[in-house]
C-alpha cells in the first residue's frame, strides 16, 4: 500500500475510527491493518494495546 494511504489509515484510527470498518474501507483485512499499525509504532507501544509492555508477537507464537 502506498505510504500516503498508510498515513491516512493511521490518522483515521488515531481519530477514533473503528478498525474493522476502516480496514474494509481500505480494501484490506483487519490483520493487515494491525500489521501496518504495529510496524509504525515504537517497541512496546501499540495502537489499541495500552497495557502492552513488550513487542507484540505474531499469532501462534508463545503458545
Amino acid at each position: 500500500m502506498p505510504s500516503d494511504k498508510i498515513e491516512a489509515l493511521r490518522r483515521q484510527i488515531a481519530d477514533g475510527a473503528t478498525k474493522a470498518p476502516t480496514a474494509r474501507d481500505f480494501g484490506i483485512s483487519r490483520a493487515t491493518l494491525y500489521n501496518y499499525l504495529v510496524a509504525t509504532t515504537t517497541e512496546g507501544e501499540h495502537h489499541g494495546c495500552k497495557n502492552s509492555s513488550s513487542p507484540r508477537q505474531p499469532y501462534g507464537h508463545g503458545i
